[in-house]
């Protein structure tokens, strides 16, 4: 991580060599590579746009939604709809408000 972007600072202790994608930008962690441990294909990370065209009718998706932009949401769903997706969050107020604004199927844990 450091040689791609080395004045970023890494986590210490347990989480050493990790870091939270928040502390990013788009730009930063489309610079990063997934590895495919099946074929070994390299892919970089799609944004959440790119991940809805592509599962659209095939997959469900689970929203994990620590950080967000509820407007950018409410203009994705309305896009590509809501018919698989599902969100969670430990703040059951929030989802509330992702549902009430979405209709985005949510859990609380």
């Amino acid at each position: 991580m450091q040689e791609i972007f080395p004045d970023l600072k890494e986590k210490s202790g347990k989480f050493a060599g990790k870091m939270l994608a928040s502390k990013l930008t788009l730009s930063q962690i489309q610079q990063l590579k997934l590895i495919d441990g099946f074929d070994g294909q390299i892919h970089r990370v799609p944004t959440l746009r790119e991940a809805l065209e592509v599962a659209k009718g095939k997959v469900w998706i689970d929203l994990d939604l620590k950080e967000m932009d509820l407007n950018k949401l409410v203009e994705l769903t309305q896009e590509f709809g809501t018919d698989n997706l599902l969100a969670y969050n430990r703040n059951a107020d929030k989802l509330k408000e992702v549902n009430d604004k979405t209709g985005i199927l949510s859990d609380s844990f």
